[in-house]
């Protein structure tokens, strides 16, 4: 029996990916914060709705539908095409920094 994950992306979130980093995806892509925490919920290897809304405490229905406009929002037609342009947007950024040298 596989182990189910309890973990709530609101509680929890992403150590990949700073909050500094979600707040400019936010703001690049005009994300609504329920499209965030979607986002964040990919990123944290969720996938089917249902899963999706018990993580964040939403509608199943209403996460679906929130999916449906978020791949229109920033051009993508599955989770995994999200998550490369939210890759690939947080590795622009980081390359963009000034290093700190020590």
């Amino acid at each position: 029996m596989a182990m189910k994950r309890a973990v709530c992306v609101r509680q929890r979130p992403s150590v990949v990916i700073s909050d500094e980093e979600w707040d400019h995806l936010q703001t690049v892509y005009r994300l609504s914060p329920q499209q965030l925490e979607i986002v964040q919920a990919f990123v944290d290897g969720y996938s089917r709705p249902a899963d999706i809304a018990k993580a964040i405490d939403s509608n199943p229905s209403g996460i679906a539908t929130q999916i449906e406009r978020l791949y229109k929002k920033i051009d993508a037609h599955s989770r995994a095409e999200v998550m490369v342009i939210v890759f690939a947007e947080v590795l622009w950024l980081r390359s963009s920094e000034p290093r700190q040298d020590a």
